[in-house]
């Protein structure tokens, strides 16, 4: 199967830009879910109560990058949404 379009909210992609000047990695991170997404977006959460469904997906927890990064989205059979974006330091 080929890999799905993602598209990000204008609030959320300005969110992570903003993010980035201040926190190392947050662009490879976000990259890298964003890979995983676009080939099998069902790899996340479902979320309760959503209609269409939503999921979260969160980054791994690496010594080396001091955050988690959090996804919440949605996707058809062509497109993933990314809704909005949670940034925990850990």
């Amino acid at each position: 199967m080929a890999a799905r379009t993602v598209i990000i909210e204008p609030e959320t992609e300005k969110f992570l830009q903003e993010e980035a000047d201040r926190l190392d990695r947050l662009d490879d991170v976000y990259r890298a879910l964003e890979w995983r997404l676009a080939r099998n977006p069902s790899v996340g959460e479902p979320v309760p109560g959503w209609n269409p469904p939503r999921f979260l997906v969160k980054s791994l927890n690496w010594q080396s990058i001091p955050f988690r990064l959090t996804l919440l989205y949605s996707f058809t059979e062509e497109e993933v949404f990314i809704e909005f974006a949670r940034i925990e330091e850990v």
